[in-house]
């Protein structure tokens, strides 16, 4: 099985790919957007996607459904459900007093909206969760945090804030493992 995912290693779906299909899988190409996955499996570049299809606090994921349903000779061969806990994570050393933005995926900003309105915290939509990660470890920002998971502090060598910032407890992403007719 090759399987595509969106987003950067040690994104929820990545993490999620880890957790239910390990051993299950040769080979796992990240891609950028969603449809970038839609294509690859029509050209055979992979055998099989894995994508978010909603999440508890977030809702639907409406362009992923909007995907499935035009593109028709599309199986959804499983369906797993994927607990999720947001950290906001820096760079080293960096305070929370001196964030002006955190960055990370629309459905995280959304997920975490609660703190970041109790914190005074303006959240910037970024393409993806560890995509967030891995820029301000790259680009070394002092003044911008990300939302995503405890193991992008691993990854990308950040340091956690705090743990458990959304919105609730109950929040859980389901993921469609996906394939060609």
């Amino acid at each position: 099985m090759i399987i595509g995912y969106q987003g950067e290693i040690g994104c929820y779906t990545h993490t999620s790919i880890k957790k239910f299909l390990y051993n299950k899988y040769n080979k796992l190409v990240n891609f950028f957007s969603f449809e970038d996955i839609f294509n690859a499996l029509k050209n055979n570049e992979i055998t099989h996607g894995y994508i978010p299809i909603e999440n508890t606090i977030g809702g639907k994921i409406n362009e992923n459904e909007l995907l499935l349903r035009n593109n028709n000779n599309i199986n959804i061969i499983d369906k797993y459900k994927f607990k999720i806990n947001h950290c906001l994570l820096v760079n080293k050393n960096v305070k929370k007093e001196n964030l002006k933005e955190i960055y990370s995926h629309w459905q995280a900003l959304k997920q975490c909206s609660d703190y970041l309105i109790n914190n005074n915290l303006n959240g910037i939509s970024y393409y993806d969760t560890a995509g967030s990660c891995k820029y301000i470890s790259d680009e070394n920002k002092t003044d911008i945090g990300a939302i995503a998971s405890k193991e992008c502090s691993k990854i990308y060598n950040l340091e956690i804030i705090e743990e458990n910032i959304q919105n609730n407890d109950n929040n859980y992403t389901t993921f469609y493992l996906i394939e060609l007719n």
